[in-house]
């Protein structure tokens, strides 16, 4: 994904920005589009059913034993023996017809109709396959987890018209908890999806992954620096970094620039907050300049308390001479 949006180092920068984890989860993900195209396709159980489909991974939990996670269209005890072969561990749900002959030692369906009622049953490499009865019947496969220990969880009765308590096998338990990662980044890229409609389909799977990485960037930043900055701030900073990356290195000169160009925060509101990467950076070109407005302003550095008729030509802020400095210094 990175190495179609990035250079050589910038690649190797972002694979290097956050050590692997313990926890995997893979499933397929839905670029949404309706145009022309041989690629596409229809699922109806995603939100956005036409489109293409793409294959995520998705992880969570420092450690160094690998565990992946994974739906019924991956999961066959073959597989989760080759897994194991490579010191791979797995759990995923189970297809019926992948069973193997693990039906003959399971309970059968019928004896299985109390909500919560649950089964197990392990082969000779250690996958162990559980059988648990929620809504409908669910099987899933393990190399690691099974049974025990047990949880309690709240359901909902349609017949009692209340939240009831079920018995939760583990493998179930652990499935969930770690299952949900790539419909965390769906949900995600979703709130601030673009509203540019392509006919070409190589630019929906390009965006798709712009989106990805902007996601992934925010929640590393949050894990290194455990700040609340929202997504939509972290997007506005991205767009704002890469716009004045461009323009420092096209137009750094000499001297003080040009009066004549206008640079794309003059259009902004000047109570805008203006991004760090901007702010701190002091190869952008940052100078002070007296204004034209009629009045003065209150300079911007809370500690104070003058006004002041001078600008800067980069953050657009008021600022006296004598915090000129201060103001773009951490």
């Amino acid at each position: 994904m990175e190495a179609a949006l990035c250079d050589g180092s910038s690649s190797k920068r972002f694979l290097t920005s956050v050590d692997a984890e313990e926890c995997h989860s893979i499933d397929e993900q839905m670029v949404p589009f309706t145009g022309q195209g041989g690629l596409k396709q229809y699922i109806k159980s995603k939100p956005k059913k036409w489109g293409y489909k793409i294959w995520v991974r998705s992880d969570r939990l420092a450690g160094k034993n690998y565990k992946i996670y994974f739906d019924n269209l991956f999961t066959t005890l073959e597989l989760l023996t080759e897994l194991k072969k490579k010191k791979i561990y797995a759990v995923g749900t189970l297809r019926k017809n992948r069973l193997c002959g693990a039906d003959e030692v399971l309970i059968c369906d019928k004896g299985m109709r109390t909500r919560g009622s649950a089964t197990y049953a392990t082969n000779k490499d250690n996958i162990t396959i559980v059988k648990w009865n929620d809504n409908n019947l669910v099987y899933t496969a393990s190399t690691f987890v099974g049974m025990q220990p047990t949880s309690v969880v709240q359901r909902w009765d349609k017949k009692a018209k209340k939240h009831v308590d079920v018995i939760r096998p583990r493998a179930i338990e652990v499935y969930n908890k770690h299952m949900g990662g790539v419909d965390l980044t769906d949900f995600l890229i979703s709130c601030y999806r673009h509203s540019l409609k392509h006919k070409r389909w190589y630019l929906r799977l390009f965006f798709c992954l712009v989106n990805v990485t902007i996601v992934d960037g925010w929640l590393i930043h949050r894990w290194e620096h455990g700040d609340s900055v929202d997504l939509l701030e972290f997007r506005s900073s991205v767009a704002q970094a890469l716009i004045t990356q461009g323009w420092t290195k096209s137009n750094q000169r000499k001297g003080r620039p040009s009066s004549s160009y206008v640079h794309p925060l003059s259009l902004t509101n000047i109570r805008t907050r203006v991004p760090d990467e901007i702010r701190y950076n002091l190869d952008a070109g940052h100078w002070p300049e007296k204004s034209a407005m009629k009045f003065a302003s209150r300079c911007v550095v809370p500690t104070c308390p003058s006004k002041t008729r001078y600008l800067c030509t980069m953050c657009k802020k008021a600022l006296c001479p004598e915090c000129f400095g201060a103001y773009h210094t951490k």
